[in-house]
């Protein structure tokens, strides 16, 4: 059985994609969840979700913060 850690490194690329698909509202309702600030650029959402205790949550999808976007 894999190791919570390695898991999470598996993980990682596929989550990282998904966080940079979301839309802003998303990424807000996301560091919003986690304590984290909900102003600045996308790029700046999307780093935070990533390098953040947001990414820790293995996919905020996964948790129920953020359901599937329409378009996926």
């Amino acid at each position: 059985m894999a190791s919570g850690g390695h898991l999470l490194a598996q993980q990682r690329p596929s989550v990282e994609a998904r966080i940079k698909s979301l839309l802003n509202a998303d990424l807000k309702e996301i560091c919003k969840a986690y304590g984290s600030a909900v102003s600045g650029t996308k790029v700046v959402l999307q780093k935070r979700c990533i390098q953040g205790e947001c990414w820790m949550s293995v996919g905020a999808e996964r948790s129920g913060i953020v359901g599937k976007r329409d378009d996926d």
